[in-house]
């Protein structure tokens, strides 16, 4: 069996209030990356949507498909964080759902 690949998530999201925020948002998304950093935990931090997570953090793809997705780094892995089934239900509303070959499709042209 090989190695375990296991990681911690610096901050989920953040990359459209960092755009929208500007410099702050990027003073921020930095002082949250060197923070998470500093703990020397030992495993590699990711982000979640966010295409310019500071380095050494890795950015990841969020959402129903992601062959388009490219780390933002050359050195980085390609991850997909999030692969959904479904979606938020709103009370008394229908219960979304992802039929599984749509999910298997999009995991095929991920990899």
């Amino acid at each position: 069996m090989g190695p375990l690949l296991c990681w911690w998530q610096e901050e989920n999201e953040y990359g459209p209030m960092e755009y929208e925020l500007g410099a702050p948002g990027r003073a921020y998304a930095t002082l949250a990356a060197n923070m998470a950093v500093s703990l020397k935990t030992g495993v590699p931090w990711v982000t979640c949507k966010q295409e310019d997570a500071p380095d050494p953090v890795i950015n990841s793809c969020n959402g129903f498909y992601c062959d388009y997705f490219s780390p933002n780094k050359n050195y980085n892995p390609k991850l997909w964080t999030e692969a959904w089934s479904g979606w938020y239900t709103k009370f008394g509303g229908l219960a979304p759902h992802r039929p599984v070959e749509d999910l298997a499709f999009a995991v095929v042209r991920f990899i």
